[in-house]
């Protein structure tokens, strides 16, 4: 009802379309999907993991498509909600958001520890979770976690493949014949370097990034389990991978961007 007004007042409106259980979120999608504007998939860590299909049985190509053809607007949510894992932010923001081509990211975080655990967690786990910040201590003012570093740096990693897409399409257009080969050779050199990227290999539960999931458990002298390591997500790619893909892809654009210039 509020979605039919919010759309004859011009309000876009958006869904938390909410992942668990699946079944409850395709019928909530269903019922409201004419008034929805925005569908926000949530605690998909990273992106769209959930098999081979996805609402109602779909494909994650053929659903994502339909919603684009419908005008609806597609986003991420919550890839790690922790907001301190690396590489979970890093691919979130970037490799994965480009492979499965859906419209864009968006993420919140809390002020502080959840104290009270929340979300059905313990109050251990909720004092782990759902922060983007340290808390202040001591001296320590406190700030900014890893993660805001790793969601800029997978941004900066989206940034480099469209601007080497657009490149790309340009060059194709040009009736230079070298101009077209450095595009192709890019275009395929760039694909079978993120093709490696495997989606099915990974747990969708593990958005919450809940201690005992983290590589390394120590227990300190009075025997509290310390959590360390880096969440390391089963993807195909290793940690290097990231920067050499970046490396590939800004060689290409100085290419054709040097070659665009010469003309």
């Amino acid at each position: 009802m509020c979605g039919g007004i919010l759309d004859r007042l011009g309000i876009p409106t958006a869904t938390h379309s909410f992942n668990h259980p699946i079944p409850a979120a395709e019928r909530y999608e269903k019922e409201f999907y004419n008034e929805i504007d925005v569908i926000l998939l949530t605690f998909c860590h990273p992106p769209v993991t959930v098999s081979e299909t996805y609402r109602d049985g779909e494909r994650w190509t053929a659903y994502r498509d339909r919603l684009k053809r419908d005008g609806k607007t597609l986003m991420f949510y919550n890839v790690d909600v922790s907001g301190v894992h690396p590489e979970a932010m890093r691919f979130g923001y970037g490799l994965a958001l480009w492979a499965r081509g859906a419209d864009g990211m968006i993420n919140w975080h809390y002020q502080g520890h959840v104290r009270g655990g929340g979300y059905e967690l313990s109050t251990r786990q909720g004092n782990a979770n759902m922060t983007f910040v340290y808390d202040a201590h001591g001296e320590f003012k406190g700030g900014p976690s890893i993660g805001w570093e790793a969601a800029r740096e997978g941004v900066k990693d989206y940034t480099a493949l469209y601007t080497l897409r657009e490149l790309i399409a340009e060059a194709r257009m040009s009736s230079d014949a070298e101009q077209q080969a450095a595009a192709a050779a890019a275009e395929r050199e760039v694909a079978a370097y993120v093709n490696r990227l495997t989606f099915d290999t990974i747990d969708t539960g593990s958005a919450l990034a809940l201690p005992g999931r983290w590589e390394r458990e120590t227990y300190d002298e009075d025997d509290v389990k310390i959590l360390g390591g880096d969440y390391k997500i089963p993807n195909g790619f290793t940690y290097a991978d990231y920067d050499r893909l970046r490396r590939l892809v800004c060689e290409h654009i100085l290419v054709l961007a040097g070659k665009t210039g010469e003309k």
